[in-house]
């Protein structure tokens, strides 16, 4: 249960160690494959999000976050984690089977810890691998500038600990509201 309260509360950890572990790559290998990776991520974000507007749905429990992301389908750690297997496959193939069993934990942890619906899962899961696979064609053929791969690597790193930050202060700020609210 540790390990789900923690994808949960710091989702993006187990990626940016697996970037790290990354790193020892050709440099300009590693840099267009973070570079895609921060696109493909920005893009994930926008879709969920958008069909998280898109279609209103309620989740299972009242859940802390902010108010774009409070609705249900599609779970957007789903979403990320499962469309990252084809766009890693088309960056680099052999790495690709490390995403599927992270994939899969990050899935049942959001029906484990009762966030999302089934529904919200496996709509995730599609528009996931849908986005991977766009975002993977595209971008493994896409040439990046040494300045805009520099620009976008390092926009990939800061993205975890930024998101970080704001999530753990927005939502312990959420949860304070949510029990004055539900006290009052």
């Amino acid at each position: 249960m540790i390990l789900y309260k923690l994808i949960d509360r710091v989702p993006e950890m187990p990626y940016f160690m697996m970037a790290l572990a990354y790193s020892h790559l050709e440099v300009e290998k590693a840099l267009h494959t973070f570079s895609a990776s921060f696109l493909f991520l920005l893009l994930s974000i926008l879709v969920g999000l958008f069909l998280k507007t898109l279609l209103k749905t309620k989740r299972p429990v009242e859940y802390p976050c902010i108010p774009v992301a409070r609705y249900d389908i599609p779970s957007l750690h789903t979403l990320i984690s499962v469309g990252a297997i084809p766009l890693i496959y088309f960056l680099d193939s052999k790495y690709a089977f490390f995403f599927v069993p992270l994939a899969l934990v990050y899935m049942y942890s959001r029906l484990k810890l009762g966030f999302h619906s089934k529904k919200a899962v496996y709509l995730g899961a599609l528009a996931g691998l849908v986005v991977g696979v766009v975002s993977g064609f595209v971008l493994s053929k896409m040439v990046f500038g040494l300045n805009e791969s520099i620009f976008l690597t390092v926009s990939f790193f800061m993205l975890p600990l930024a998101a970080t930050v704001f999530r753990l202060k927005y939502i312990r700020l959420s949860v304070i509201v949510f029990h004055r609210q539900k006290d009052g």
